[in-house]
């Protein structure tokens, strides 16, 4: 459900359940005190991160499935290596670099999603000050929005090439 449901049904879902219903979390806004605005950024943060988390969680799955499988593990679990180093350390680091890479490339569709989570929870923010320049016919705006996401997207594929430097020996320069 996480993966299918759209980003306005998951976030209208957790406002009813947990700010309607059972009255935990605040329905909208963003607070005054620290307090309030940590308790009012749970909602949209878990809006954000239902999709992800059910689609990330399915990839490291059957990646794992397959790594479990393979000679190297096997070789592992023959040279006496405990199950939990197996499981991390050898088959779980191999699992994290088609992670990494998806990550990385839903870092756009995650700034498109926050959009769609500032308006429904009314968060003043980029996606917000984006949609109001368009329809203000605001170029400057426009222009400066494009260009603070475009930087974080190019940032984020770099911190997704760096990340692999660490996690696959194999990547470094000798």
């Amino acid at each position: 459900m996480g993966i299918s449901a759209p980003t306005f049904l998951t976030g209208i879902f957790l406002q009813y359940v947990f700010a309607y219903r059972l009255r935990w979390l605040p329905l909208d806004g963003f607070g005054l005190t620290v307090g309030e605005h940590a308790l009012s950024v749970v909602l949209p943060a878990l809006t954000l991160g239902v999709a992800g988390a059910a689609y990330y969680t399915r990839l490291v799955r059957d990646d794992m499935i397959d790594l479990l499988k393979q000679d190297f593990v096997r070789t592992a679990r023959a040279k006496g290596v405990s199950s939990f180093d197996v499981v991390v350390k050898h088959a779980l680091r191999n699992a994290l670099l088609p992670l990494v890479t998806v990550i990385g490339l839903d870092f756009g569709a995650l700034v498109g999603g926050a959009i769609v989570t500032e308006k429904l929870f009314r968060w003043p923010g980029l996606g917000q000050l984006s949609v109001d320049a368009v329809f203000d016919r605001d170029a400057p705006i426009i222009m400066g929005t494009v260009i603070v996401a475009s930087a974080a997207i190019v940032l984020s594929n770099l911190l997704v090439d760096v990340s692999y430097v660490l996690l696959d020996p194999r990547t470094r320069s000798r």
